[in-house]
């Protein structure tokens, strides 16, 4: 028996594609062949394939969707689901739960039932793929296939009956067990939601050489969180969302592959090694699945930033977004509140990552509710990252980034006695606004007690004549280093 599975060019099928040949490569009687743009197997005795066939799917259950726990109250062992997995339980049996999906709790029956009708051809139309069939086993749900939804303005697919009813087998196959595929990338938060990061890579070969590195080296198996925290110890990353999620994974992936497994590669071959474009999945939390999705393109730019950063030892997410901290100030004292401390980890991921200097120098800027802490580790890693993310591209070296820093200090000095001042520069639009709002910090340093030399300010206003067209740039990274240098002088 031969099958061929083209590409769907739809990132759950196709991550579902190359899933299903790592569970054939270690099932006995297949020969496979994984091309660029489809898959090939050939069963050669068909009883002997599907008894190892099913065991593969049996111990993927046990320990990819499954979670050992232990009952705080009661101190026994239970398999508790992973949170975004979309399928339900089914009645327990012998104290175990079981998933009600036929293929995980009846595997041998729904198995054979499947390759003795999957290359039969009939009237039917897949939904999926197009192809036409002779029998179903099952409809199209999110069991299957995440992004199916009855509300209109999602997919809608479930208000069209007659379609999505119209699912082969073979699709059922791919789409159910990809829910057992080690290389999803995920982060639950108990009570709120769920978040799944899929490669959107459209060439099976480069998909699966990618997913094959960060499996079992990036990524481990707990029911919250998959990306480790350390290579050789357990325990894993409790990232704030999407983007900080994304950022520490590809940190991961940068220094433990690209710059240790592999050696020290370049840039270009560490580029080739990993995804750039990416599908976001958020799951929410209760019954009613209503997902959303959003996809996610990574530019070179920000990841030749990042492989810079990590080759100088430099971690901008281990060792800056997961150390920052946001304070406020209650009638008890002051405390770190989580919430915005989390708020502000993502964001700051997020703009990264979109490759918005803007509002990453935007982020920065005090509140009434409370204001950022930086330590000193951190702050180095951040002198880093503006340099070789902004400075460096204009031409001018390190030590103009200390001239910045000296007129950040100098515009902190100014703003603790009128903190105007900042949200002025901070919301510029102009060369000329820029212009004026530096002249009045000017006036106002005349009224220091202890008066700042103008040298680092002359220097400034030469790096803009020098690069008008990027002054943005130069404004904003003064926006970073004032807010940073106010806190100092005001945080106490």
């Amino acid at each position: 028996m031969k099958i061929e599975i083209p590409m769907f060019q739809d990132v759950w099928m196709d991550n579902g594609v190359e899933h299903l040949y790592r569970i054939l490569k270690d099932t006995n009687d297949v020969k496979t062949n994984l091309l660029n743009d489809k898959l090939e197997f050939e069963i050669i005795n068909k009883e002997n394939f599907i008894k190892s066939f099913i065991k593969n799917i049996e111990e993927k259950r046990d320990s990819v969707i499954f979670v050992e726990e232990k009952n705080k109250e009661t101190g026994e062992r239970r398999n508790i689901k992973k949170d975004f997995v979309l399928i339900q339980y089914g009645k327990k049996v012998e104290g175990r739960n079981v998933l009600k999906e036929k293929i995980y709790l009846n595997p041998e029956e729904r198995i054979t039932e499947i390759f003795d009708i999957i290359n039969k051809k009939g009237k039917n139309k897949c939904i999926l793929c197009g192809k036409t069939y002779q029998k179903k086993v099952d409809n199209l749900k999110q069991a299957v296939y995440p992004l199916v939804t009855k509300i209109k303005s999602l997919s809608g697919i479930r208000s069209l009956r007659e379609q999505y009813i119209e699912l082969c087998p073979l699709c059922y196959l791919i789409g159910t067990l990809e829910w057992c595929d080690e290389g999803i990338i995920y982060r639950v938060f108990p009570n709120s939601h769920s978040l799944v990061l899929l490669p959107r890579v459209y060439d099976f070969k480069k998909l699966n050489e990618s997913k094959s590195k960060w499996i079992n080296t990036v990524l481990t198996g707990e029911r919250f969180s998959n990306i480790k925290v350390s290579k050789n110890e357990e325990g894993v990353e409790w990232t704030s969302g999407k983007f900080s999620t994304l950022l520490c994974f590809y940190e991961k992936f940068f220094n433990w592959i690209c710059l240790e497994e592999e050696g020290l590669m370049s840039f270009e071959s560490s580029k080739n090694e990993i995804c750039k474009d990416w599908t976001y999945i958020d799951i929410p939390w209760g019954l009613v699945k209503n997902i959303k999705f959003e996809k996610l393109d990574i530019g070179n730019n920000v990841l030749n930033v990042f492989y810079e950063l990590i080759k100088n030892e430099k971690y901008l997410y281990g060792d800056f977004i997961r150390k920052i901290l946001y304070l406020r100030k209650t009638p008890k004292g002051t405390t770190i509140d989580n919430e915005l401390t989390n708020q502000t980890r993502e964001n700051l991921s997020r703009y990264f990552l979109m490759d918005d200097f803007q509002k990453f120098s935007h982020a920065f800027i005090p509140s009434k509710k409370g204001r950022i802490v930086i330590n000193k580790e951190s702050r180095d890693v951040l002198e880093s990252l503006v340099y070789l993310w902004r400075l460096q591209k204009m031409g001018f070296e390190k030590g103009d980034l200390e001239t910045i820093k000296s007129v950040g200090n100098i515009v902190a000095e100014v703003s603790t006695k009128s903190i105007g001042l900042l949200y002025r520069l901070d919301k510029t639009r102009s060369i000329d606004e820029f212009w004026n709002s530096l002249r009045e910090i000017s006036r106002k340093m005349i009224a220091l007690e202890n008066p700042v030399k103008v040298k680092s300010i002359d220097r400034v206003i030469e790096m803009i004549n020098e690069n008008e067209e990027n002054w943005e740039e130069i404004k904003n990274l003064l926006v970073i280093y004032s807010c940073i240098y106010y806190y100092i002088k005001t945080f106490k």
